[in-house]
Parts: structure tokens; sequence; C-alpha cells
């Protein structure tokens, strides 16, 4: 099994506190993502137990949630 990479997720805004992770190597979602006003670092809740998320990690939902954020950033008006 290749390891996988950003590549692998798709992210997408649920509302403007949460974002949805889905993958094809889990055939689904895979993490939701909460982000709360008390804490700078976001919630990353898994979907599925560890031994079904075929070698998708915490590091790599944070690392395409925050790929996500800063094409969302990029296409906004100021």
């Amino acid at each position: 099994m290749a390891t996988p990479t950003t590549d692998d997720l798709a992210v997408y805004r649920r509302d403007h506190r949460t974002l949805e992770v889905f993958s094809h190597l889990t055939r689904g979602r895979c993490s939701t993502v909460f982000f709360f006003e008390f804490s700078s670092h976001p919630s990353i809740v898994p979907f599925l137990i560890p031994s079904y998320m075929q070698g998708i990690t915490t590091e790599l939902i944070r690392e395409a949630g925050q790929q996500f954020l800063q094409r969302e950033a990029a296409v906004l008006p100021v």
C-alpha cells in the first residue's frame, strides 16, 4: 500500500466552522474538522477506526484542511 498524500483527500466546507474530509481510499468520509473560537488549533475527529483509515493520519488531514483554507482565502474577495 502506498503512503497516502493530500491528493488522496477531498475537503469540503460543511459550514463556517466545520470541514468534512473524504477519500477514495476509505470510500467515503474519513474525518470531520471543527474550528472553535477558543482555540487556534482545529479539532480533528476521525470518522473511522484506525485500521480502516488506510494510512490517513490526523497530520495529513490537518495539512489537507490547511491547503483547503489557503485555496479558499485566495479566491475570496478582500
